[in-house]
């Protein structure tokens, strides 16, 4: 529930500072297959410079050849808001058959995920992992350690997308290129790149610098090939390193004769990136994991629900972690039913547990490689294995690939299996009181972040019925997980302080204003956005003078005592969880059968879905899926947001926290709005894109850190201009208008006329507050609390900085 309330209260305000946007709703395609390569677009042939010559005339000869083996190193690094991940391919691929139908291509791979650890012990790193692949006559086989058999339909056109060509280097793409004689032959160097070779970038990626080599010896044969490129992807940089060797002697290959052993399945893709997710999450300093299960056993006459936040800092000495079980069960037979909550903490090398509402239990005796192992596999709770899979499909959807699967009857089997063995101690029970058992759905699934390769989220759903005594006896599980990593909270969520932050090359400079009445009344006005970086821990030092000199600080609203008061207040957790939900009503029944299960697959994709969720009001769905495109951005964190920082320096100060609203307050109006307005709100988060997302929120908070008023007025302004507008879009805009007015009506304009009133009292109490809002408030130009403060008479003065 905290967690929740959190989310739901950082989502509106940060609508408080963006508004609504009111542009013409988009009818676009929410979501494509995974094609087969990434998004990598064919090789584009262009003009060979006169330079490249002896470089394409080579690259030829081996294709001429007909076929052709080659080493290949591809080494790749990825960092993500700080942290550097990565990953090395060792291959040896081979094209037996080029320029004839009977072309068959086979690649022959180690994956190495301890790149950027190999100064550490040996049996610190993990094993590399051994993957197989050909293709031929249309189809892919691929073999991950020898165990696991997989093939896939793909045509010639997305084979050849799939594997490294024979010439690491489109000549064409370069401005640059030399050549030099040295002892093993003529060196090419390829430089001043205008795109990056489509094998290595996506085409959506922004080029930094990429640069090639080529070594061809006395005969005119290629020796070796290098390629070196950095890109932004996303906001994840990415470095990949290329070095690429033909063979003396080219292998033979085949089709697997056993290829009726292979499970075949719609999307081969989802092999590999789910063993490069899982490896990847295991290099990241920071996770965090959020896992909600449900059980529910009619033969028992049992429901069980448990809850699962771990949080993991840190990777050997300075390990931190947090883990956080609430448990719910409830013997419907008898109505009875228990809560059981467990909270265990490692900090400093000490291990603490507290259960319920018990005192803390302290045990040294934990090692740091004991509770990485131990959170690593909370971790992966909600991944299956590929032993069990049956089937599997992809689906791009945006900024994540999310992949479903269909699980075998063996992954059903043990599934049940636990369950008994966690009630009735005994795998079996069921099984021996049964004269028939059957899985009626038993599946899972899998979201990547496009960007990263870091996983996303995960889940599994089982269903089975066991007959006894002639009578059915249904037997659920389901389990949904979200994963961070890296994740920017988890050390605050363990330790309960930031990390330490270094001061910003360029600091924040944010409108800041001094507010004084003729009777000598005074009041501090800061327009705030609630989520940041590190510019927030270093503001002005007007603003840090003026706070410690007033006698309160005013914020929208108080969360953290909310939250409080919700966890020891049994009726008001009702109450607050009533509010998200329709009473017995699904979400689907309210909205178009084609758009609710788009709506649900995107849930999941982002980590948001569980088994409430079908139930909820369409806002809590839009702000999950907006609050995930936020931390995809991985750049601004709520928890470095101005109000954080501010309730932190009053909590220090020992200074009264006021509240303008209340929680409660803004959760009956963000659940409150209209269905259909709601509804429009899930839309829209569905059509916009986690990348359109977030840069508009950084172009806001950078505004924000420069303090430009004007800009940010014209920014904020409600005004729309539809010089550019087609006629239909001013169309869909006037149809959905009245909509867009409750929200700006509910969102804006009450509110604005409520913190003014709530200005004015603090303004005549003699008191002096520092008064801390959502800066659309501020500057709105309907009745923005800047302009209103002057006109009811007030001395508004824009702060200027010394510095």
């Amino acid at each position: 529930m905290k967690k929740l309330i959190a989310m739901i209260l950082c989502a509106a305000m940060l609508l408080s500072l963006a508004g609504c946007k009111q542009a013409p709703l988009e009818t676009t395609e929410a979501t494509t297959t995974i094609p087969a390569e990434s998004t990598d677009a064919p090789a584009t042939v262009l003009p060979v410079p006169t330079e490249a010559v002896p470089y394409a005339e080579a690259v030829a000869q081996l294709e001429a050849a007909g076929s052709v083996s080659l080493d290949l190193l591809i080494t790749k690094y990825t960092t993500v808001a700080g942290d550097e991940f990565s990953e090395q391919s060792t291959q040896t691929l081979t094209y037996q058959g080029m320029g004839t139908e009977d072309l068959v291509i086979a690649m022959d791979e180690q994956m190495d995920f301890s790149v950027h650890t190999r100064e550490e012990e040996e049996e610190d790193r993990p094993d590399p992992v051994s993957y197989k692949e050909v293709w031929g006559q249309g189809t892919v086989y691929a073999v991950l350690d020898d165990t696991y058999r997989f093939s896939e339909a793909v045509d010639a056109e997305n084979a050849a997308l799939r594997y490294t060509p024979v010439g690491l280097l489109n000549a064409g793409l370069y401005g640059s290129i030399t050549t030099e004689d040295t002892a093993e032959g003529t060196l090419f160097t390829f430089a001043q790149p205008t795109a990056g070779e489509s094998w290595a970038v996506p085409e959506e990626a922004e080029l930094l610098e990429a640069a090639g080599t080529a070594l061809i010896n006395a005969g005119g044969t290629l020796e070796k090939m290098t390629y070196t490129v950095t890109y932004l992807y996303g906001t994840t940089e990415i470095t990949l390193e290329a070095e690429s060797s033909p063979m003396d002697t080219p292998l033979e290959v085949a089709i697997p004769a056993d290829a009726d052993a292979y499970t075949p399945i719609s999307c081969i893709e989802a092999l590999r990136m789910y063993i490069s997710s899982m490896a990847l999450m295991m290099q990241a300093d920071a996770i965090t994991s959020t896992g909600i299960e449900s059980m529910f056993s009619q033969a028992a006459g049992v429901v069980r629900n448990q809850s699962t936040v771990v949080n993991l800092s840190g990777r050997k000495e300075d390990t931190a972690a947090k883990f956080e079980y609430g448990v719910y069960f409830m013997d419907y037979t008898t109505g009875k039913d228990e809560q059981y909550d467990l909270e265990e903490t490692y900090i400093d090398g000490i291990y603490t547990s507290v259960e319920d509402d018990g005192l803390p239990v302290t045990d040294p005796g934990f090692t740091w490689e004991e509770i990485r192992e131990y959170a690593i596999e909370e971790f992966v709770m909600g991944t299956v294995d590929p032993s069990f899979w049956q089937e599997v499909t992809g689906t791009d959807m945006g900024s994540v690939y999310f992949f479903e699967f269909t699980l075998n009857d063996s992954f059903g089997k043990a599934k049940q299996g636990d369950v008994c063995e966690m009630l009735w101690d005994d795998p079996s029970f069921l099984l021996n009181m049964s004269t028939k058992y059957v899985n009626k759905e038993v599946s899972c699934y899998l979201s990547v972040d496009k960007y990263t390769g870091l996983p996303v989220a995960a889940g599994f759903y089982y269903e089975g019925v066991h007959t006894i005594e002639g009578y059915g006896y249904p037997l659920t599980v389901q389990f949904d997980q979200s994963i961070e990593a890296p994740s920017k909270g988890a050390y605050k969520e363990i330790t309960g302080e930031m990390p330490v932050e270094e001061a910003p090359e360029n600091k924040a400079t944010p409108v800041f204003y001094h507010v004084t009445g003729e009777n000598g009344q005074e009041m501090w006005l800061l327009g705030t956005i609630h989520v940041g970086d590190e510019r927030t821990a270093y503001l002005p030092q007007e603003i840090y003078d003026a706070f410690a000199a007033s006698d309160a600080l005013a914020i929208e609203c108080d969360t953290k005592a909310f939250e409080e008061q919700v966890e020891e207040d049994e009726a008001l957790s009702e109450e607050v969880s009533s509010m998200y939900f329709y009473a017995g009503i699904s979400l689907k029944v309210m909205m178009e059968e084609e758009t609710y299960n788009q709506a649900e697959k995107l849930l999941k994709a982002v980590g948001g879905y569980n088994m409430n969720m079908p139930y909820a009001k369409p806002y809590l769905w839009s702000s999950t899926i907006d609050d995930f495109y936020m931390r995809q951005g991985y750049q601004l964190h709520r928890d470095q947001g101005v109000e954080e920082r501010l309730y932190t320096w009053a909590e220090e100060l020992d200074k009264e926290i006021r509240e303008v609203e209340s929680s409660m307050f803004q959760l009956k109006m963000l659940t409150g709005f209209s269905k259909d307005l709601q509804i429009m709100m899930l839309e829209d988060s569905m059509e916009y894109s986690a990348q359109e997302y977030w840069e508009s929120t950084m172009e806001l908070y950078e505004l924000w850190c420069a303090g430009d008023e004007a800009a940010l007025r014209e920014e904020l302004s409600d005004e729309v201009d539809m010089t550019d507008w087609t006629e239909e879009e001013k169309t869909e805009y006037e149809e959905s208008k009245h909509l867009i007015d409750e929200y700006n009506q509910a969102m804006s304009y009450d509110r604005n006329d409520g913190m003014l009133e709530k200005a004015t009292e603090y303004l005549e109490s003699g008191d002096v507050v520092f008064y801390a809002v959502g800066l659309a408030h501020l500057l709105n130009n309907v009745n923005g609390l800047v302009d209103t403060l002057q006109e009811a008479g007030y001395t508004v003065e824009l702060v200027t900085y010394a510095g």
